[in-house]
């Protein structure tokens, strides 16, 4: 009798180990990825996802290092490199890795998952998705923005958001703006000096610290 409890305590026990062992490590860098190299890793993950899709569970593995990813990596989707759906029982396992974003873009978009797990990882830009500056003229439907050097701007900057800061603190202004999608184009004057163009009249004041949000 203790013989048979003991067995059935040791498989109850190793029925976790069992499931761990059956999920299929998909390796980035058997797609294409390399760590390091500054180019672009999406073409090779979006290969690897596809082969996790074939093999769920699994897990999505990246050997430590810097994968580099591209607005526009996809061509397939505009505005997220890494849409994901329908996947049951995937892991997305950085193993200490940095991702390090170029151009305005987001990373993963999930959907109709389950069993869902993303660990081991960092993601950086190499320019933030924002501009901060100083509001210098706001007429009609557009403002001007000179942009903080440490911002570069070359116009044609989406803005997806933006806010109104104290220019002294440098804190969002009590009650003042936080507008989505009101934004039609952005342009660029001259150095460092963008106008953003709305739908609607512009409320912002001059003087004012804009904080210009490029992806929401």
């Amino acid at each position: 009798l203790v013989a048979l409890c003991l067995a059935a305590c040791l498989m109850l026990w190793a029925r976790p180990l069992i499931g761990a062992a059956r999920m299929n490590e998909v390796d980035v860098t058997d797609f294409g990825a390399v760590a390091g190299d500054g180019k672009d890793d999406t073409a090779a993950v979006l290969a690897a996802i596809e082969q996790c899709r074939k093999s769920l569970p699994a897990a999505l593995v990246f050997p430590k290092g810097r994968y580099d990813f591209f607005a526009g990596g996809n061509p397939q989707n505009k505005g997220t490199l890494f849409p994901i759906g329908d996947m049951n029982g995937l892991t997305i396992d950085g193993r200490g890795s940095e991702f390090l974003m170029h151009g305005s873009t987001a990373l993963f978009w999930f959907g109709n998952c389950k069993d869902l797990g993303i660990r081991n990882l960092t993601v950086d830009w190499d320019r933030p998705p924002f501009s901060l500056g100083k509001v210098i003229a706001a007429e009609g439907n557009h403002f001007d923005v000179e942009v903080f050097p440490e911002y570069p701007v070359k116009g044609g900057e989406p803005v997806g958001a933006f806010m109104d800061y104290d220019p002294k603190t440098r804190l969002p202004i009590r009650l003042g703006l936080d507008e989505y999608y009101t934004a039609e184009k952005t342009e660029l004057l001259r150095e460092q000096v963008l106008r953003v163009h709305l739908k609607h009249e512009a409320r912002i004041k001059p003087g004012v610290l804009a904080l210009l949000r490029h992806q929401v």
